[in-house]
């Protein structure tokens, strides 16, 4: 009996290592929290929709949206556990593969629930944390114990994603609270355009709308198609062309009570700081933001 206990023990390991791999899978797609009534999964961040759902709820827009293009590397999550599967399936090792899916999982997780915790606190409204997550947490720390064949190499590994997460996240968070802006209705437009126009723009060449407007202070002038009032602290007023793609501009704090008065069709001219546009593959349709804004009077 003895002779067959490490042949016992690597059978159950890929056992496990091929359960924990396609609940890793499944998990990612499915939701991991929900913004009232928005449910969030994994694959969202790096869809993209992550921060558009984060700006309808909370008027928070993406921090960083020139950096967009490197949330894709999150679909490593989804690619390496299809390969630990594969190789367990076959009896090989990938180690680095194994490791590296769960310490990703792991650090996009932990910054899920401080996001969702914190934002939720911050603007009293509700949240759900949903068994995606916790799939994926399970998933994720079980490939890494399987793998890891050192008790010190597993702390490690299962630590290493939560603390980058941790860091991270507190440092932006630092960043944007510390973050000094002349005011606005102070500060001249570069640009003064039509806002459909501007969607066009964006909507025609988005690389090169970007490269001039972002980070630019505009006037951008039109009739509300939309608003929206995602909590008591925040309106949106939309701007939308006829492919569906649009211009928000989110407003708080000083500029919140004119923008309640707004009408949709209303004709206005809104000044802001352009964040950006971003085009959904999917969708088709381009979302430029704006952030700082401000009613010209």
């Amino acid at each position: 009996m003895t002779g067959n206990t490490p042949t016992t023990g690597r059978n159950t390991g890929k056992w496990l290592l091929i359960l924990f791999s396609i609940l890793l899978v499944i998990a990612f797609f499915i939701p991991w929290v929900s913004w009232e009534k928005t449910a969030v999964s994994g694959a969202d961040m790096p869809l993209g929709n992550f921060f558009k759902y984060s700006e309808a709820n909370f008027g928070i827009q993406n921090p960083f949206p020139r950096f967009n293009f490197a949330m894709a590397v999150l679909w490593l999550i989804p690619a390496l556990a299809a390969i630990t599967l594969l190789t367990a399936l076959s009896n090989k090792k990938a180690s680095f593969a194994q490791a590296l899916a769960g310490i990703l999982t792991l650090g996009l997780t932990t910054m899920y629930i401080l996001f969702t915790i914190k934002v939720s606190s911050d603007w009293g409204s509700g949240y759900s944390i949903h068994i995606g997550i916790y799939l994926a947490i399970a998933a994720a720390a079980g490939i890494i114990l399987i793998t890891a064949n050192r008790w010190l190499k597993k702390i490690i590994w299962v630590l290493l994603g939560p603390i980058i997460a941790y860091i991270g996240f507190y440092e932006v968070s630092k960043y944007l609270e510390n973050q000094k802006f002349d005011d606005t209705a102070n500060t001249s437009a570069v640009h003064t355009v039509n806002a459909i126009d501007l969607i066009r723009e964006f909507h025609t060449n988005d690389s090169l709308a970007n490269a001039k407007y972002r980070e630019k202070i505009l006037t951008v002038n039109g009739n509300i198609s939309k608003l929206e009032t995602p909590n008591d602290s925040t309106v949106n007023v939309k701007f939308i062309d006829s492919t569906g793609s649009y211009a928000i501009f989110t407003f708080h704090d000083q500029d919140l009570a004119e923008a309640k008065k707004l009408k949709e069709g209303d004709k206005v001219s809104v000044k802001g700081s352009c964040s950006g546009g971003v085009l959904s593959e999917i969708l088709g349709i381009e979302s430029i933001t704006f952030k700082r804004c401000t009613i010209n009077k």
